[in-house]
């Protein structure tokens, strides 16, 4: 504030509002705060974003007509306070009758984002609500350039509370469709939040077989994704067949889970299976020719690899480019998993089991081509992690400035649209091998194990239809149990 009785320490109504002087401010005439930068912003965008209630209201004392001044980035000073958090600017902006309300909040970026979208975008469940309350459910429908509306955001947050009071004003929303085809519930799987996709499905009504414009179905994204847990509560509520079915690449379940690696995803597709039927699945080529082994090598995934071969995965198969899996690790130069593969070329060496042992041999030579790895089989004691063997996928949000939330999916189609083929292969590309332990049972963060239940999903409290069997019992049935065993093994002997 400037001294009182001086004159104006402050050029122009900008700097003004950057020092906080209202007295120099007071002086200046209606054209003087009507003045516009070369971005086209006034000294109300500025306020906004500084979060100056007090500068706000003097401003639009002098000048009300500053509310509906949009800058070359197609924001209005009330979109600025929405992507900067300062819901206290937007009250004021906003207030007044509704209709005019909803105008200015319906303003669009050039990314097509509202004051609704900035506050999901920032996970200010405060503003969103606020402004949910005011304007009801037109402004929680109106979408972005890229057709997603503030549901499609919240869901790849993880963001259940908006999802929840937001699918209260119309459940239809649960239905629209991003430029990619995309549903908010591919969203909350493709960022893993279980939670939200259980809401979404369970209670929203969303389409548990939903698929977007490429056939991508949400087991498809959750195996993309590496969501082992997604992957295991889809599978419980699905038809058996599901697992196979293709997008408009060709690729099935198992293509997806090899694309990215993850061997917990592998191992929850093929529980079940026989060796001859995963045999026949692993050989299964996409649309370009690619077994799941050859995408598995294609990515530098030596696990699922490991995972693949021991279930009858051939080695020597050649994709659509006339290309085996050894030949695909020498042209990438990994030089430990070309390695391990050429063990299992040569030949068509095949894995014998008739000598009971510990390990297969598909998994003695893993290990010793990979002395760092960690390999587990269903025989053995699993390796329990706390977390997911698969990294998870980051929000497709990205923002250039708190003020212009930018909610594009362009990193959903990154991370979900199977864009592989016959790959021209650069021999000057050193790819340093990762390797990661093979966890065959998925735990959450917690440490809660994700174990086989059928379709049940929630625990049971164990207090309905229990048998309790006291001990002597128990340990004569048990007595009796080694007995009736030990005469079969008998019978067995004497044949």
């Amino acid at each position: 504030m400037s001294p009182i009785g001086s004159a104006p320490c402050c050029d122009n109504v900008f700097q003004c509002v950057r020092n906080g002087h209202t007295r120099c401010l007071e002086q200046l005439t209606r054209e003087e705060v009507e003045l516009l930068d070369h971005h086209g912003q006034s000294a109300l965008h500025l306020a906004a974003r500084l979060g100056r209630v007090d500068i706000v209201e003097m401003l639009l004392k002098k000048a009300p007509e500053l509310q509906d001044v949009i800058s070359v980035f197609g924001e209005n000073a009330a979109l600025v306070a929405a992507g900067e958090g300062n819901l206290r600017c937007l009250q004021r902006l906003l207030q007044g009758d509704n209709k005019c309300a909803l105008r200015r909040a319906s303003q669009r970026d050039v990314n097509g984002s509202t004051v609704l979208m900035a506050a999901v975008a920032r996970g200010d469940n405060e503003m969103a609500f606020w402004l949910l309350e005011k304007l009801g459910k037109s402004i929680a429908l109106i979408s972005n350039i890229y057709h997603m509306i503030p549901l499609h955001v919240a869901a790849a947050q993880g963001n259940t509370e908006f999802v929840r009071i937001a699918t209260k004003y119309d459940t239809r929303m649960v239905h629209c469709r991003d430029d990619y085809g995309a549903t908010p519930a591919a969203y909350a799987v493709q960022g893993g939040n279980l939670q939200t996709v259980r809401h979404l499905i369970e209670v929203a009504g969303s389409e548990l077989s939903a698929v977007t414009d490429r056939g991508k179905s949400l087991l498809h994204i959750a195996c993309l994704s590496g969501h082992a847990h997604i992957v295991r509560w889809i599978l419980q509520r699905s038809i058996p067949n599901y697992v196979l079915w293709m997008t408009n690449d060709k690729a099935n379940s198992i293509h997806c889970a090899a694309y990215s690696g993850s061997v917990t995803v592998l191992g929850l597709l093929c529980s079940g299976l026989s060796r001859r039927r995963r045999r026949h699945i692993f050989s299964i080529r996409d649309g370009y020719g690619n077994t799941p082994l050859h995408l598995a090598v294609v990515k530098n995934h030596p696990d699922a690899c490991a995972f693949l071969i021991d279930g009858g995965a051939d080695p020597d198969a050649r994709n659509g480019a006339g290309l085996s899996c050894l030949e695909i690790a020498h042209m990438r130069n990994f030089i430990r998993l070309e390695a391990f593969l050429h063990y299992f070329s040569k030949e068509k060496r095949q894995i014998m089991d008739s000598v009971p042992r510990e390990l297969s041999p598909t998994e003695q030579i893993y290990i010793d081509t990979f002395p760092t790895s960690t390999f587990c089989d269903y025989n053995s004691r699993p390796t329990y992690s706390s977390v997911y063997d698969s990294p998870r996928m980051t929000s497709p949000l990205t923002s250039t400035s708190p003020a212009r939330a930018l909610c594009s999916p362009n990193l959903f189609s990154q991370m979900t649209t199977f864009d592989y083929g016959p790959v021209v292969f650069d021999e000057g590309i050193v790819e340093e091998l990762e390797v990661r332990p093979m966890i065959y049972i998925a735990s959450d963060e917690g440490g809660r194990l994700y174990t086989n239940s059928e379709s049940q999903t929630d625990p049971d409290p164990l207090t309905k239809n229990i048998r309790i069997v006291e001990s002597n019992r128990w340990e004569g049935e048990a007595v009796a149990s080694i007995e009736q065993l030990n005469n079969v093994l008998d019978e067995v002997d004497e044949q």
